[in-house]
């Protein structure tokens, strides 16, 4: 468990910290990889240990981009917040005035380490659902 990880009472599940540990490994041997299982098995916190562990023992603090279903976003928040509250992890969503005002005064500046930004795509956009 990377010690800025947030409250002590929260640990990784077995199958989790082995997640974690491939992600790593990847890294470290450069190469690709996709992270997938059923639903509710904790995807998004293996990221967040693996980018922990990132900051933590490799000194890579970013930025690092996470790119999600905007259904998504507030829960990748709330679970850096919970897993990681030392890391600052920047939502990019909003109206475009908001998105404006969020990247002139944070992202610009470069004092984030994730940023977490919704996937687009060219059906959505077609539709209507993406700028």
């Amino acid at each position: 468990q990377a010690t800025i990880m947030g409250d002590e009472s929260l640990k990784l599940k077995a199958y989790q910290i082995e997640g974690v540990n491939w992600l790593v490994n990847l890294y470290n041997n450069n190469l690709s990889g996709i992270l997938a299982d059923e639903m509710g098995l904790g995807k998004t916190v293996q990221v967040i240990g693996m980018i922990t562990h990132l900051i933590e023992k490799k000194h890579q603090y970013g930025p690092f981009m996470v790119i999600a279903p905007l259904s998504t976003l507030s829960n990748w928040q709330n679970e850096f917040e919970r897993w990681a509250p030392t890391v600052n992890a920047i939502v990019y969503k909003g109206t475009p005035a908001e998105r404006k005002e969020l990247f002139n005064t944070q992202i610009k500046t470069g004092n984030f380490n994730v940023l977490i930004v919704q996937v687009h795509s060219r059906r959505m956009k077609e539709e209507g659902g993406g700028s």
